[in-house]
């Protein structure tokens, strides 16, 4: 509608983040910090092409574990941040967890 590309917004606002203090929702936002506890958030409902994540310092990858098969994960190398990861909330917890012992900082 506003004639700016939507992978551009997205960036922008992802980028800008740390700066920022828009809160967001909506079922594209889990790669964003800053989340709404309401429904007052700013809803993200275009899903962000591969090309702008990594942009913004979010790399995908396929990781495969010897019990329970291959999982996507999300690695969040964005300025300020240590190792990050953004897991399938699908996931059960357990596996969440040990997804995140592999790949965080000690």
């Amino acid at each position: 509608m506003s004639g700016i590309d939507e992978q551009l917004t997205l960036a922008k606002l992802l980028h800008a983040e740390s700066v920022s203090r828009l809160q967001t929702k909506g079922a594209y936002n889990s790669v964003f910090k800053r989340k709404a506890d309401s429904a007052d958030g700013f809803s993200i409902d275009q899903a962000m092409s591969m090309r702008t994540m990594l942009l913004n310092g979010l790399i995908m990858i396929q990781v495969q574990e010897y019990y329970h098969g291959e999982f996507l994960v999300c690695l969040g190398l964005r300025q300020g941040a240590d190792y990050n990861v953004i897991v399938d909330s699908n996931l059960p917890k357990d596996d969440n967890e040990f997804i995140l012992l592999l790949l965080t900082q000690s």
